[in-house]
């Protein structure tokens, strides 16, 4: 049985719009990564990651780590992020 948080993300965006949403987060992350400190090692975390787009697009060599309360958020990243299925207020 769905919790109410996956029923939420189900039905948020048609696939239509998730595909958007990932051209939008792939230009967004060619921006941000610039930006980034320029390290060879570190973490980056993207908490509230919903569908895992910006930590999905993000280069970097950082170890990636995502948090959101939808366990669905383990479905959306790629095989290189961890998943963390939680509120951050109890990490």
């Amino acid at each position: 049985m769905k919790t109410d948080v996956q029923k939420l993300y189900d039905d948020r965006f048609s696939p239509e719009e998730k595909a958007a949403k990932d051209g939008i987060w792939q230009e967004l992350c060619r921006y941000v990564k610039p930006h980034l400190p320029q390290v060879t090692e570190g973490k980056i975390v993207d908490v509230a990651c919903g569908y895992c787009n910006f930590i999905n697009f993000i280069e970097t060599p950082m170890r990636k780590y995502a948090v959101d309360l939808n366990e669905d958020a383990k479905s959306y990243a790629h095989p290189d992020v961890t998943v963390f299925v939680d509120s951050v207020l109890n990490m």
